[in-house]
């Protein structure tokens, strides 16, 4: 690249999405601890009632927990694309955990609404797919940039 000439437009929308990944994890663990005090204050009741509720926060816990996980696989993703490393193994295992990751997440929120399911059968209807969705997703665009990763070893072999 010339000295002053300006960078690939990845590049600069990569160092834009790791810096909101980087805020986002910070607002998550914030997050993370109130919900966790929300949760050692109510299990310090002992009422009965709020048996389901500590259940739905300790449930939400480890889902955001895991979507914590997802973003420090994709800030650390988009922070190797930042930084030039666009086809390389590293690159596409962030990605591809990122989106294992992810697919935790819809398997843990299915789980969750399960026993609803069970009860009336209705309930079906209300179970999220998102995750699972964008899991499979960000694992094909791993896909895809191993395959372009594989293309480019191709092509520097023959020149």
């Amino acid at each position: 690249m010339k000295p002053n000439s300006k960078p690939p437009q990845i590049v600069r929308l990569s160092q834009i999405i790791y810096y909101l990944l980087l805020g986002c994890l910070g607002l998550g663990l914030f997050r993370l601890i109130l919900i966790m005090g929300t949760v050692r204050e109510l299990m310090l009741r002992d009422h009965p009632e709020l048996g389901m509720d500590v259940k739905s926060q300790i449930i939400g816990c480890a889902a955001l927990g895991l979507r914590l996980v997802v973003y420090g696989y994709l800030a650390k993703f988009f922070h190797r694309l930042w930084r030039g490393h666009r086809f390389d193994e590293l690159t596409v295992r962030n990605l591809r955990l990122a989106g294992l990751w992810m697919i935790a997440i819809g398997l843990v929120v299915i789980a969750n609404r399960l026993p609803s399911v069970a009860e009336n059968w209705r309930h079906f209807l209300s179970i999220n797919l998102d995750a699972v969705m964008e899991g499979a997703a960000l694992i094909c665009g791993a896909w895809l940039l191993k395959e372009a990763q594989q293309m480019q070893e191709e092509q520097d072999l023959t020149v």
